[in-house]
C-alpha cells in the first residue's frame, strides 16, 4: 500500500509449549502471512493477514515443522524450523513435603507437564531425599541418614519399585540438594552442601565411593544436565539467577536473571529427548512449574504443582 513502510521479516523465533508454537520475527509490513508444515508433508497450511509481528500456532502434533514468514509487501521470507515434543511425557520428582495432599509426602510421584495438577503417587513411601537423578533405569536417592540408594523405574507400569541401599555411609555430613545424571560421562554429579560451602562432586553409578569434588563460589541450589553434558543451575538470590556450570571444575557462568523468587530445596531438569529445561520452582510466597530457555533465562509459567516441592527426574 503507498505511503506504507516494508520491512521484510527477519530473525524469525519459535517457541515451543507442548502443542502449541509461538512465533515471533522483527520486520514492518501492513500485514504478514506464514505458512508451515511437518517437515514429511508436502503440503503447507497458510495463515494470512497477521497484523503483528507474532502468531501462535496451535493443536500441533508430535513431530518437526518447517515455517516461513512473508510480508504482504515483499516475497522475501524468512524460515525456521521446531520442534514439538511428546506431550504424553510422564515426569517422576520426589515429593519432600506436601501442603495439600499427605499420601504424596515422601513418595515419588508421576505427572504430566501439560497438567502438573494431575498428580499421582508412583511408589511407596521412601526414605526422606530433597535430590534424585534417573540413571541405567534406576532412580538414584540419597538419604537422610547418609545412605546411597536407588530404585528401579519401570516406565511400561508407570511406577518405581522398592528401594536398596547401595552404598551406607556415602555422604554422613551436610545435604545434597540437587542431582543430574551426565549422558556423556555415564556419571552422577550433585550440589553438596556441608559448613556453610558449596561443592560440586560427582561419581559412576558403579562405584559410588570414589567421587571427584570441586568447590562452588555460586550459591547454586539446583542443578540440570543436558544431553549433550551441558550443565546449569539457579542460584539462591531475590533474581533466581540462570548460570551454565563447568563440570569439569566447577567454574559458572551467568545466563540471566529469571525474576522469580526461590528459597528452599527445589528441582531443575532437562528432557533429554526434546533439550527442554524445566523447574520445579518454590519460594516463600509461591510455586510452579516452569520451563526455561538455557540461553537466555526467560521462564514461562506452566502451572502451578498443587504445593508440592518436588525433585524431578
Amino acid at each position: 500500500t503507498t505511503g506504507i513502510p516494508c520491512f521484510v521479516p527477519t530473525s524469525l523465533n519459535v517457541v515451543t509449549i507442548f502443542t502449541s508454537a509461538t512465533l515471533t520475527w522483527d520486520g514492518y509490513s501492513e500485514s504478514f502471512s506464514l505458512r508451515y508444515r511437518p517437515v514429511d508433508d508436502s503440503e503447507w497450511s497458510v495463515i494470512t493477514g497477521i497484523t503483528g509481528n507474532s502468531y501462535t500456532l496451535t493443536g500441533l502434533s508430535q513431530g518437526t515443522y518447517q515455517v516461513e514468514v512473508q510480508a504482504s509487501c515483499n516475497a522475501t521470507t524468512v524460515s525456521s524450523s521446531f520442534e514439538v515434543a511428546d506431550s504424553n511425557t510422564d515426569w517422576y520428582a520426589y515429593a519432600a513435603y506436601s501442603l495439600d495432599d499427605a499420601d504424596w509426602q515422601r513418595k515419588f510421584i508421576r505427572f504430566k507437564m501439560q497438567d502438573v495438577t494431575s498428580v499421582e503417587a508412583a511408589s511407596e513411601t521412601f526414605p526422606l531425599t530433597y535430590a534424585a537423578a534417573y540413571a541405567r533405569g534406576n532412580v538414584w536417592f540419597p538419604g537422610e541418614n547418609g545412605n546411597l540408594y536407588k530404585a528401579p523405574l519401570d516406565k511400561e507400569a508407570r511406577s518405581i519399585g522398592s528401594y536398596e541401599v547401595v552404598q551406607e555411609n556415602f555422604l554422613t555430613d551436610g545435604s545434597v540438594l540437587s542431582m543430574a545424571y551426565n549422558p556423556t560421562d555415564g556419571r552422577i554429579y550433585l550440589l553438596h552442601s556441608d559448613n556453610n560451602k558449596l561443592y560440586l562432586k560427582s561419581f559412576h553409578p558403579c562405584l559410588p565411593c570414589q567421587m571427584t569434588s570441586h568447590r562452588l563460589y555460586v550459591n547454586l541450589m539446583t542443578l540440570a544436565i543436558n544431553k549433550d553434558g551441558e550443565a546449569y543451575g539457579i542460584n539462591l538470590d531475590t533474581n533466581a539467577a540462570l548460570y551454565q556450570l563447568n563440570l569439569a571444575n566447577g567454574a559458572t557462568t551467568f545466563v540471566g536473571n529469571t525474576g522469580v523468587g526461590l528459597k528452599y530445596v527445589q528441582s531443575l531438569a532437562f528432557n533429554h529427548d526434546t533439550d527442554e529445561l524445566f523447574w520445579a520452582q518454590c519460594s516463600a510466597t509461591d510455586n510452579g512449574i516452569y520451563k526455561v530457555n538455557p540461553a537466555s533465562a526467560d521462564v514461562t509459567l506452566l502451572g502451578n504443582d498443587r504445593g508440592v516441592v518436588v525433585e524431578t527426574c
